[in-house]
């Protein structure tokens, strides 16, 4: 069952789970934004100070998220590791897609298609469950038909994400292929309620920090905001 965000969850652990399973013990980039103000950025190799601050920003209204692959961070955070989120300038820049060292995984990202004139809107339970219907097709063909491992399924807050690990250096072939992979499945999977996000094929695509809530644009009672939240956690 999803979590609405006017639910009791348990936010702050499920961050720290979450990050830990996409980054390891690498060094990790968050980035949070919201619709007037400036980026903030911070830099951790500790997911549970990660976490607090994903939650304190969260709860300002802010969108976090968290890169997926490996980044050279050295020349972004200058020495500000395990610090609060400060606003993105001069002095604490974001990482860039000059950044990517690794390719460590791929996101099938599956958006519901809303039924009225603006898609920046939080989606409906009946078009997030459009997205999951999709999403679950996704995976069955990838596990089933091609052999693939279960990947870390999850929801966004309005959509779901596939990730599967992946060891891929950091060049054009490597966004090529799987930029090609996504427009099969799109090709293949897309409907009427929902499509298959093939911008996630970008070396330097970031991802909601899963635990937090999907601030996007106002809540309604039909449009609720939802927490992101990992559903399924692979062996």
């Amino acid at each position: 069952m999803l979590q609405n965000a006017n639910c009791h969850f348990d936010s702050q652990a499920h961050i720290c789970k979450a990050l830990s399973m996409l980054h390891d013990s690498a060094p990790f980039e968050l980035f949070a934004c919201k619709d007037k103000g400036v980026p903030m950025v911070g830099f951790f190799e500790d997911v549970e100070a990660a976490a607090a601050e994903a939650v304190a920003c969260n709860e300002k209204g802010y969108n976090v998220f968290t890169n997926l692959n490996t980044i050279n961070l050295a020349a972004a955070m200058r020495g500000a590791l395990n610090k609060p989120l400060q606003a993105a300038g001069r002095e604490l820049r974001c990482a860039n897609k000059g950044d990517v060292m690794e390719v460590n995984w791929l996101l099938v990202g599956i958006d519901p298609v809303r039924a009225c004139d603006n898609q920046h809107v939080p989606s409906t339970d009946d078009e997030q469950k459009s997205s999951y219907e999709v999403a679950d097709a996704v995976e069955k063909y990838i596990c089933d038909e091609l052999g693939g491992p279960l990947p870390i399924f999850a929801t966004s807050g309005n959509g779901y994400h596939l990730l599967w690990r992946l060891d891929l250096p950091a060049d054009k072939t490597s966004e090529k292929n799987i930029k090609n992979f996504l427009l099969a499945l799109a090709k293949k999977f897309n409907t009427n309620g929902a499509s298959v996000d093939t911008s996630t094929a970008s070396l330097f695509h970031l991802t909601k920090v899963y635990g937090t809530v999907a601030r996007k644009s106002e809540a309604t009672e039909e449009r609720p905001h939802r927490y992101s939240e990992i559903l399924e956690y692979p062996e």
